[in-house]
């Protein structure tokens, strides 16, 4: 997080937002490939690039978002920002798992693959779609207006 405060100072949200949602897109890509023979050194590449991309995009938005407040109005951007951010990762989490149990019992019940091979598709779905919300994510990020990094 020290690393991402000090890019947030000198290069402003903008480009840090596009950078870590381009990169957890990247590793939603590469975990939808993945087989269920992959080994760990598979496995490890796109979990470093996850935490690098939420490293890169979640603490420096909250950051800017405090930024961007009112003083007067910082407890309650503090509080709705905390709130907003179990709310949608709460529905996030339903959802993820109303597909994965839907790609299961789709795959399973057209007399296709194995248990095994029916969870690997509906990961692979699970992880596309989420992949997906990061690339809107990459767009929204072109969206965030420029902001001029700190003096420090």
């Amino acid at each position: 997080m020290q690393l991402a405060g000090r890019l947030f100072d000198k290069f402003g949200i903008r480009w840090l937002a596009i950078t870590g949602c381009g990169l957890l897109a990247a590793a939603t890509f590469l975990f939808s490939r993945l087989s269920g023979d992959a080994s760990l050194g598979i496995i490890i590449p796109p979990l470093v690039l996850m935490g690098a991309g939420m490293g890169l995009c979640m603490m420096p938005l909250n950051t800017h978002v405090m930024k961007s407040a009112p003083l007067h109005l910082a407890t309650r951007v503090s509080s709705l920002t905390s709130a907003m951010q179990q709310v949608i990762t709460s529905l996030a989490v339903a959802g993820m798992t109303t597909s994965l149990t839907r790609s299961v019992g789709k795959h399973l019940q057209s007399g296709g693959p194995d248990h095994t091979t029916a969870w690997m598709y509906a990961y692979s779905h699970a992880f596309s779609i989420i992949m997906f919300i990061a690339v809107f994510g990459v767009i929204l990020g072109f969206f965030i207006r420029k902001t001029e990094p700190s003096q420090g």
